[in-house]
């Protein structure tokens, strides 16, 4: 203990724009390897996440080894800079992009997460393809109300299930999606950790929907681009619009754009396939604090 004190002990750090083929765009998050057999305390971790103030930092350790020399496991943890969560779409992809420009050989990675096994692999025209859960919250008219009284707008409707993290909130227009101001206070004092409002359509483009995402309780004012969310959005929408693919736009300030589709995955199970770019900005390290 006494001689990890005497000795800083760094980490390599790479900052990656998530959901963008253009820099300075996008989500950014911090992706950090850890080389022990273990992840520091989760308090170091956050200190760490905290240190980055970015909506995300993504810690990432190899485990063991695969059967196949193309195929990389992994533990994956994702940090805000108040809290651990169990799912974030932009940092899997911002780690899977920082371990693909270190490993060239790797095609696959498996990510061992809080949510499972999340499955990352290199798809055509430099777009990394993510494999994500499915969720179907239920429609809510008994929270129709609430959230039009604190929202000041009329949603068309209102979908929620604990124990998620996400409200859908269905916006009545593009328009509406693009010219809503939040007030995070209030945001906050809603039921659900989170919301995601959206609308069918887009102004410029030819998506199929596009949303924003608001997490104050969880210390993310703004997203500027959730891949988590296309876990709710693709299957309502899909729904919706009878498509099984679908295009969308983060209308944030950074703005980004994804693809979902509703696959069938494992044992025939309903499934996610998430896919976007990635860019490289910033790569160091960072000195981690004493534990």
């Amino acid at each position: 203990r006494a001689s990890r004190k005497m000795q800083k002990r760094t980490v390599s750090l790479e900052q990656v724009d998530a959901f963008t083929q253009v820099s300075f765009k996008g989500n950014p998050a911090a992706v950090i390897e850890i080389c022990d057999d273990e992840f520091p305390p989760s308090r170091v971790l956050q200190m760490m996440a905290e240190e980055n103030n970015l909506s995300e930092t993504a810690f990432w350790k190899r485990r063991g080894t695969s059967s196949e020399d193309d195929v990389l496991v992994a533990d994956l943890r994702w940090l805000t800079p108040q809290v651990e969560v169990d799912i974030c779409g932009h940092a899997t992809l911002a780690a899977a992009h920082s371990i693909f420009g270190k490993l060239p050989e790797t095609k696959k990675i498996l990510f061992h997460t809080r949510s499972g096994i999340l499955e990352v692999t290199r798809g055509a025209g430099g777009k990394l393809e993510m494999i994500f859960p499915v969720f179907y919250p239920r429609a809510r008219p008994d929270l129709q109300q609430e959230f039009e009284e604190k929202l000041g707008i009329s949603p068309l409707e209102v979908l929620w299930e604990e124990p998620l993290r996400d409200a859908i909130v269905v916006f009545p227009s593009v328009d509406s999606v693009l010219e809503f101001t939040p007030n995070m206070t209030v945001i906050a004092s809603l039921p659900s950790d989170a919301i995601i409002i959206t609308a069918a359509g887009s102004k410029q483009g030819a998506y199929d929907f596009v949303y924003r995402f608001f997490a104050p309780k969880l210390g993310v004012s703004e997203d500027p681009v959730t891949g988590s969310a296309q876990c709710s959005l693709v299957p309502y929408w899909s729904q919706k619009l009878g498509k099984t693919e679908l295009y969308s736009s983060q209308v944030s300030t950074r703005t980004g754009e994804l693809w979902g589709k509703m696959i069938t995955g494992q044992e025939g199970s309903p499934s996610l396939l998430v896919s976007g770019h990635a860019c490289s900005v910033i790569q160091g390290h960072m000195i981690m604090p004493e534990w």
